[in-house]
């Protein structure tokens, strides 16, 4: 499995497993799995087995700019928290994008670029675990994590991030968040094996906000959105749009679960410096 798959992987990436493998005495199959882990798992029957959950808000204020929220519940305790890192990648000496990393891991599950786009992946459990390997097997596979670090480096506006993200066949259902520098440019593409199914924009919305999980919650959904709305009416006069946001996450009306290795993030392509100054794990209760 390990040749035939590897085979799959695009040549920079696949020197990158190698590399890796190298530095750590481990074999290249390994590497691989750590790397393609949400393609083989992301299943209705074998989500438990994820070491994460995942979910974004977008959020516009009243100045019209738009801030992208992500979290990540990881179930591996502090091995991952330990391990997780933002990263800077560079071309000729520029910035090319920021994102968030864990050691072993060369995709993107969540990055910026700057006065670009920012995108996140959200997880979705969604059919059998036996569709991804068929899907792996006999298709053109595109990891996702690798897909979305491809799109930082090769795109460069929202609409060309939008077009590779939706036209792009998956192996694993998924959801993916992504954010401009307009105050419309927001969406969520919801995408199963083969084909995305939705696209829900930011300006369709009756409230200023998206949220990635309203497909697996919609009973809740409404109650989540009542809550922020009227969190929103009364705080955001007083405090900035950020500390609002953060309000948001620690208040845990997003989340499913309480957890103590949550790690969170707000990101903005027009403000490059929230994703240092808001990504975190939130602290033990």
């Amino acid at each position: 499995m390990e040749i035939f798959i590897l085979s799959k992987i695009p040549f920079r990436y696949r020197e990158e497993m190698y590399g890796i493998a190298t530095q750590l005495n481990r074999t290249v199959g390994e590497v691989l799995l750590l790397n393609i882990f949400y393609d083989l798992l992301a299943s209705n029957d074998s989500n438990n087995l994820l070491p994460f959950e995942s979910s974004s808000i977008i959020f516009q204020d009243n100045t019209t700019s738009l801030y992208h929220l992500t979290k990540f519940d990881y179930h591996f305790k502090n091995l991952i928290k330990n391990m997780t890192f933002i990263v800077n990648f560079n071309q000729n000496g520029n910035l090319l994008f920021t994102s968030h990393h864990y050691g072993g891991f060369i995709g993107v599950m969540s990055g910026v670029k700057a006065n670009k786009f920012t995108i996140s992946l959200n997880s979705r459990a969604k059919g059998h675990q036996i569709d991804n390997m068929k899907y792996i097997f006999h298709h053109q596979f595109n990891s996702i994590s690798l897909t979305i670090r491809a799109i930082f480096e090769y795109e460069n506006s929202f609409e060309d991030a939008m077009l590779v993200i939706s036209e792009t066949p998956y192996a694993a259902p998924a959801s993916f968040t992504l954010t401009g520098t307009k105050c419309h440019q927001g969406i969520v593409v919801m995408s199963d094996r083969y084909k995305t199914l939705a696209i829900k924009y930011i300006n369709e919305s009756r409230y200023k906000f998206l949220l990635s999980n309203e497909e697996e919650n919609p009973s809740k959904i409404s109650i989540i959105l009542s809550k922020i709305n009227y969190n929103m009416i009364n705080s955001l006069g007083n405090t900035t749009s950020k500390d609002f946001l953060y309000k948001i996450f620690e208040s845990k009306l997003n989340l499913e679960k309480n957890s103590t290795n949550i790690f969170q993030t707000i990101m903005s392509s027009n403000i490059l410096n929230l994703i240092y100054n808001y990504s975190k794990f939130m602290e033990e209760e």
